[in-house]
């Protein structure tokens, strides 16, 4: 979904958790709006937030996978300089 303003979007998100019913409607009209802009509709949002949840478990374990590696390497080296 690229060239949406992301910021924007995040804030008429946020709105959705209003208590006023008027903010809740005029949000999701809005982000409606956004979206048919760039040639999208709501559920393609859906799809792009489902993919996002399941990707950054992925993303985040890789990170945490790079990190150990990196360790092992540093303690290896630490070692090697021992001996």
């Amino acid at each position: 979904m690229s060239g949406i303003h992301v910021s924007r979007v995040g804030q008429l998100i946020r709105m959705l958790a209003s208590d006023q019913d008027g903010e809740v409607v005029a949000a999701a009209r809005a982000l409606k709006k956004i979206l048919e802009q760039h040639g999208k509709d709501l559920n393609d949002f859906a799809a792009f937030v489902e993919r996002a949840m399941v990707q950054r478990p992925v993303q985040q374990t890789v990170i945490i996978m790079r990190e150990s590696v990196k360790q092992n390497q540093k303690r290896r080296y630490e070692e090697s300089k021992q001996q």
